[in-house]
């Protein structure tokens, strides 16, 4: 009986030693090292690089198509890019729409967005990447009339949501409300707007490049100042700019 008792306690004792290992769901808050901060200057030289490569005040429009080994669908963004010498910046816009919600709760949303830009637009610019960024509520005058300028704001906690490129969230659910975690929840889905693809294991996608812990596309439940852009990533990002 002891003998039992004891090989029972081992075995559990193995089991949650080993739960800690993948994580399924990317979305899922992890416990991490905040004094361990992403350091983005190799990207941002890569950056600089790329500007050099054209005449100050040099413009283009642009679009990546974001696809996943042709398991999830593709989407681009029209953007304008421009040489400023020693840095880029990206000019795009995007639609909100506001499924099922009512008038309180629609300025509820836009009000914690437009409080989430300064982190989104810090991100950017950490990497020597300007970035205009415009949001329009539906039917404004100058909402981009494009399909893939078009994003759902919603209202987390009320019921399952499926969070992505074209459903960001706001809510009081734990993680998801905090400020840090959802700055960079919408940095990398605003990303895959740009083109680029997600970097975590996938059973669904096995032959998917894994990025780097401090990836934004591999880690996306974490602070901002933890992740970070790769040469990888601006290169997807500048096409017309980057060699």
């Amino acid at each position: 009986m002891k003998f039992s008792y004891l090989f029972v306690l081992l075995q559990l004792t193995f089991l949650l030693s080993c739960s800690g290992g993948s994580r399924n769901n990317p979305h899922e808050p992890e416990s991490r090292d905040l004094r361990k901060i992403a350091d983005p200057s190799e990207t941002r030289k890569f950056v600089q690089s790329c500007a050099a490569n054209v005449t100050l005040g040099w413009e283009t429009s642009a679009g990546n198509k974001y696809w996943t080994d042709g398991y999830y669908g593709g989407t681009s963004v029209p953007m304008q890019l421009k040489g400023n010498g020693d840095s880029v910046t990206l000019a795009t816009a995007l639609t909100l729409h506001y499924p099922e919600a009512d008038s309180p709760t629609k300025e509820g949303l836009r009000k914690r967005l437009d409080e989430t830009k300064p982190c989104l637009v810090e991100f950017f610019s950490k990497h020597g990447i300007t970035l205009e960024l415009t949001f329009y509520n539906e039917n404004e005058t100058g909402a981009p009339s494009e399909s893939s300028t078009q994003i759902n704001l919603r209202l987390y906690g009320e019921r399952p949501i499926t969070l992505n490129m074209r459903n960001w969230a706001f809510g009081s659910d734990g993680a998801i409300d905090r400020p840090g975690y959802t700055c960079t929840l919408i940095v990398h889905e605003f990303s895959h707007l740009l083109g680029l693809s997600d970097e975590y294991a996938d059973e669904k996608v096995p032959n998917r490049f894994i990025g780097e812990d401090d990836s934004l596309m591999k880690t996306l439940s974490t602070d901002p100042a933890q992740v970070k852009f790769y040469p990888r990533h601006i290169k997807t990002l500048f096409k017309p700019m980057c060699p």
